[in-house]
């Protein structure tokens, strides 16, 4: 029909015109079923908290969609600050309908009917004044929801459901992704394994300090934050209190640098060892970053950015925040 990237959320209107979503949710584009260029049809406004659009639905008039907007800094994990919001294709306005939600559908008997965190819920919903007019109640049906992945291409917050225009229900049973479990082994030059007591938790990113006593940890599950492990003693601290990701080492010995994922301020962060609450020092501004390593002498640091076009771009970053790309291309570099 046409190109386009990774789609988060397509929905095929009466008008055989479909609305997609772009990975990155910068935008809902709309194309003809019969093939074509797509058209930019809404994207969140510049002026606001970077927001993402995503799992858009047609309403059977064909005049509006429901779709689902996420706080970009949160994208990775699709947190509970989602909102279900109606557009319509006629006059160009949105409605905000339904907090804590997402991935919403229209159902004969009046409803939105859409997931929150595993549970199918329901809302009288006025299709023609674009209005939840009732509360929201729980089904009772327990659904499959591509919530909590540490995986962002698995990571879409779609619920495994759909509902026929004679209203039958299809669905997935199941929850959200749960908590992963990974076991760590500490492996010395001649091969001899020792398996950590380690607190279980969904970790994403492990780094080894270079004296081979403490390992910086990062989780993928809530609450996302950045950990440290003292081999030796056993013991499990944690060093940030919000919601963090991808530490690593540097650029002084008892340093850590990590990528802050708030609304206010994120970027990436350098932080003391047990220096408590706090953010520390600001390195480069924006959540699009994710830090690999630093030189030996603390000066540069390599990382790799996303570019805005579905690619991630290797960085390397001065101890000042001066950034340069190393590696700019069409394809996908990390680490």
């Amino acid at each position: 029909i046409c190109e386009c990237n990774a789609t988060f959320g397509a929905t095929w209107g009466p008008d055989n015109t479909i609305v997609f979503a772009t990975a990155n949710g910068e935008e809902l584009r709309r194309v003809s079923a019969l093939g074509g260029s797509p058209e930019v049809l809404i994207r969140p406004p510049k002026d606001s908290e970077p927001t993402g659009y995503y799992l858009p639905h047609y309403l059977p008039s064909g005049d509006a969609i429901v779709y689902t907007s996420i706080p970009l800094d949160m994208v990775d994990h699709l947190s509970d600050e989602s909102t279900i919001l109606a557009y319509s294709l006629v006059t160009g306005e949105h409605k905000k309908l339904i907090d804590e939600g997402m991935d919403a559908r229209y159902v004969r008997s009046g409803h939105l009917v859409f997931a929150r965190r595993g549970e199918l819920m329901a809302a009288p919903f006025d299709p023609e004044r674009l209005e939840i007019v009732g509360p929201e109640v729980p089904t009772d049906t327990k659904i499959s929801h591509s919530l909590l992945s540490w995986n962002p291409f698995t990571n879409t917050g779609a619920g495994q459901f759909s509902v026929s225009a004679t209203g039958l229900l299809a669905f997935a049973r199941g929850s959200v992704f749960p908590e992963g479990e990974l076991t760590f082994v500490l492996r010395d030059e001649e091969g001899r394994e020792t398996e950590l007591s380690l607190e279980s938790k969904a970790y994403s990113r492990a780094r080894v300090s270079n004296d081979g006593r403490l390992i910086l940890l990062s989780t993928g599950y809530p609450p996302w934050a950045v950990w440290l492990f003292d081999i030796e003693r056993g013991a499990l601290s944690r060093q940030t209190f919000e919601t963090s990701a991808n530490a690593t080492w540097g650029p002084g010995e008892a340093e850590f640098t990590y990528l802050l994922k708030e609304a206010v301020d994120p970027g990436l962060y350098v932080k003391q060892v047990g220096s408590g609450p706090g953010r520390g020092e600001r390195l480069a501004a924006g959540a699009d970053w994710m830090p690999s390593s630093w030189s030996s002498d603390g000066q540069y640091l390599a990382a790799y950015r996303f570019n805005g076009e579905e690619e991630t771009d290797i960085w390397i970053l001065q101890r000042d925040g001066t950034a340069e790309p190393f590696l700019d291309s069409e394809f996908y570099e990390v680490q």
